[in-house]
């Protein structure tokens, strides 16, 4: 790259002006750690084998086999729909007063044509067997059940009246008591013929989807996100993502009132949520462009864990295979068919001082990071909790339900996230040709031009850096150890 400053670039010429290097300020100093490479090698994006919890390893290896797809596309998609079997159920007791539960959501970056439906479909499939089969059973037994609920809570509400017409202070502490029992049966009841599955559908349909299952939360599995960024960009959705915001942290607790276009409301006093959808790689890479120019940089994409997707280019063949889902099926439903609350702790102190090393592990590393790219590591503190314990479940004997978390399973966990970590970094960079990486090579050869004293460089039109992109190709930069800043100058590395 050949830069002429003065010349070809007014609005580039003020941005570098501030913080521009020249060779005075091109320094030496003892305390240099060596610069780090800014493109990963593929292995070290592989993702480690020994993530596969012992209930889904085998089947999505299999699925695997038969689609082309890297297994661990599977998997992510399996965490995500079976943290919706345990939302309202599940509390993680992290640290004192602060508690989270463990519904997660991934984004599937690949593109067009990489056989993401797949993923889709495997991953909502255990969930429609068991709301076929609540279905199947509301039709028989539940009928009758809920008229009957229903006429038991008319009679209390008379019982009710009258008591408090008589001012009968033990009439209506009990009427009390047994109305809140009719009416919490009533909503387990009505709830086994619904469905919680939102796959697409209108603002309306997601709401009244919400407000049908408040009590066990829903799934958002909608295969591409840009059509849910588009229904929140039009007018008179102003409300619906600060409330997804809410909901893929794991619920959203305040009340929540939607009218809808025929002018009723839509009440919801909490609900619990977690989604599973995708992107194409080019539209992800613009989307981190935004963000890191300033934009929409609300929280929002920082929910997802980031699945990429590189099929294997293979012939298609047939293969034989024996699919059997009884082994997830059975993990789904333990928890699905579960009453009550399961509250979750750490296993003992060992377990807990893991948890607090890595959070303070995480801020660290975050401080070197790119701005926005730091609200997704600090976002991994608390998604940590919430995997060590999913991993736990799904690696437990059959019919067990865990209620401790262990050293091991959180250290499993970091290892996901050390993964994720990896993959964050490369997605920034390399998505596209206009990547931070390609900036940062850009800005690095200027930076050891006008270090050897080139006199005249040129830039085409096309490579022009903005400001965002120069800032962010600096921090690069400076966060894999090439150059540092001192008093506002540019200072490189004497390793390099």
């Amino acid at each position: 790259y050949k830069l002429n400053i003065m010349r070809q670039d007014k609005d580039l010429r003020e941005t570098l002006k501030s913080i521009a290097p020249s060779r005075d300020a091109i320094i030496t100093s003892d305390i240099w750690a060596d610069p780090e490479p800014l493109v990963r090698s593929k292995k070290e994006l592989e993702f480690p084998e020994d993530l596969f919890p012992r209930s889904l390893k085998d089947h999505c290896m299999t699925l695997s086999q038969l689609s082309s797809i890297p297994p661990e596309a599977y998997l992510a998609g399996l965490l995500t729909s079976f943290s919706a079997c345990t939302q309202g159920k599940v509390i993680i007791h992290a640290k004192k007063e602060f508690i989270v539960r463990p519904s997660i959501s991934a984004m599937i970056v690949a593109p067009s044509g990489s056989r993401k439906d797949s993923v889709f479909d495997w991953s909502r499939e255990p969930l429609r067997k068991l709301i076929k089969r609540d279905k199947d059973n509301y039709k028989g037994n539940s009928v009758q059940k809920e008229l009957l609920l229903t006429e038991t809570l008319i009679q209390l509400d008379k019982k009710y009246k009258k008591a408090i017409q008589d001012n009968d202070q033990i009439a209506i502490e009990e009427i009390t008591k047994e109305r809140v029992s009719a009416q919490t049966e009533l909503v387990n009841t009505k709830i086994k013929k619904s469905n919680f599955i939102f796959e697409s559908g209108t603002q309306e349909r997601l709401y009244k989807l919400m407000e049908e299952n408040q009590h066990r939360g829903i799934f958002i599995c909608s295969s591409e996100f840009v059509q849910m960024l588009g229904v929140m960009g039009k007018k008179g959705n102003e409300a619906l993502k600060p409330f997804l915001i809410k909901l893929f942290n794991g619920s959203v607790s305040e009340s929540f009132t939607h009218q809808t276009i025929g002018g009723t409301n839509v009440d919801i006093e909490k609900c619990y949520g977690c989604s599973l959808t995708s992107v194409q790689n080019d539209v992800l890479s613009t989307f981190f462009d935004m963000i890191s120019a300033g934009h929409n940089n609300d929280g929002f994409i920082q929910r997802f864990f980031l699945i990429p997707i590189n099929p294997k280019v293979q012939r298609m063949v047939d293969i034989e295979h024996d699919l059997d889902t009884s082994v997830v099926d059975n993990v789904f439903a333990l928890l699905y068919d579960h009453d009550g609350e399961i509250h979750v702790e750490w296993e003992d102190q060992e377990a807990k001082d893991a948890y607090f090393d890595y959070d303070v592990l995480i801020r660290e590393r975050a401080e070197n990071d790119i701005s926005f790219i730091k609200s997704f590591r600090t976002k991994y503190s608390g998604q940590s909790v919430k995997l060590a314990w999913i991993f736990a479940q799904l690696d437990a004997p059959k019919g067990i339900i865990v209620n401790k978390i262990s050293k091991k399973y959180f250290l499993m966990t970091v290892k996901w996230l050390e993964w994720q970590s990896r993959i964050l970094d490369v997605t920034y960079g390399n998505m596209s040709g206009d990547g931070a990486i390609k900036d940062a090579t850009a800005l690095l050869d200027m930076i050891m031009m006008i270090a050897d004293g080139t006199p005249s460089m040129q830039l085409s039109s096309s490579s022009k850096l903005g400001a965002n992109r120069y800032r962010a190709a600096l921090e690069l930069l400076i966060s894999k150890n090439y150059v540092k800043l001192v008093d506002g100058k540019i200072v490189k590395s004497p390793k390099l």
